[in-house]
């Protein structure tokens, strides 16, 4: 096992983080194989794999995993929920996940943290509290 694979796998038990779906794993493998073996490692790991269903929502804008994990920046997201029928706010609604990158090499700062505070939203984006226990789950992925 890679020492990538065990302390990724250490992260997500120690924070809480819920495991990735088999299907996404199976499907990002098959389009990835300068990877090697280090999905064949993650599907070994129970704590980081689950056969339960998922839903998508795709970011505005895409990312390579450097721009991803490597400087603090804000990630937006449109989405609206089912149980949000006839909305009258500004712009879309939507979230922001807040990434604070990893200062070294070895280093537990990263962090991504959904944005609540509706004073930080910009006017074309608004965030709706009951989409928060949805987002809690939620898995981002490059």
């Amino acid at each position: 096992m890679t020492l990538f694979v065990t302390k990724f796998s250490d992260t997500m038990t120690s924070r809480g983080w819920t495991p990735l779906p088999r299907e996404y794993i199976d499907i990002v493998h098959k389009k990835s194989k300068q990877y090697g073996d280090l999905f064949s490692q993650i599907m070994k790991k129970e704590v980081m794999i689950t056969d339960r269903e998922y839903n998508r929502i795709v970011s505005i804008s895409e990312y390579t995993p450097d721009e991803l994990f490597a400087r603090n920046h804000d990630i937006q997201f449109k989405f609206r929920q089912e149980s949000i029928k006839n909305c009258s706010q500004k712009g879309d609604c939507g979230f922001i996940l807040r990434v604070t990158a990893a200062s070294g090499k070895q280093d537990d700062s990263f962090n991504i943290q959904l944005v609540i505070d509706s004073n930080q939203y910009p006017d074309d984006i608004h965030f709706h509290e009951e989409t928060s226990s949805l987002i809690q789950n939620c898995h981002l992925v490059s």
